[in-house]
């Protein structure tokens, strides 16, 4: 995962079918927003590389600073490190 002038670009091992790399995709992201599945969606680019995330929340500034807390000042391994111990 890393901040790029276009936004957040995050890497997923899944391939792109069925749906299966968008799974893959919001489950990353519900884990590093410590939201539940369910509250995070696609708006846009659902067969697309670019897409546009909707993370439904009671505590939008608190989930911002999750996300943000995820990647600065941590390298991609670390990162990857905590997804996988919080599944």
């Amino acid at each position: 995962m890393r901040v790029e002038e276009r936004g957040l670009v995050i890497a997923v091992a899944a391939v792109p079918d069925r749906g299966k790399a968008n799974e893959e995709l919001l489950g990353m992201i519900a884990k590093i927003a410590s939201v539940s599945r369910t509250a995070v969606s696609i708006l846009r680019g659902h067969t697309a590389r670019r897409k546009t995330i909707r993370i439904e929340t009671a505590d939008p500034s608190g989930c911002a600073a999750r996300v943000v807390s995820a990647w600065s000042g941590a390298d991609g391994g670390e990162l990857k490190s905590k997804i996988r111990r919080s599944r």
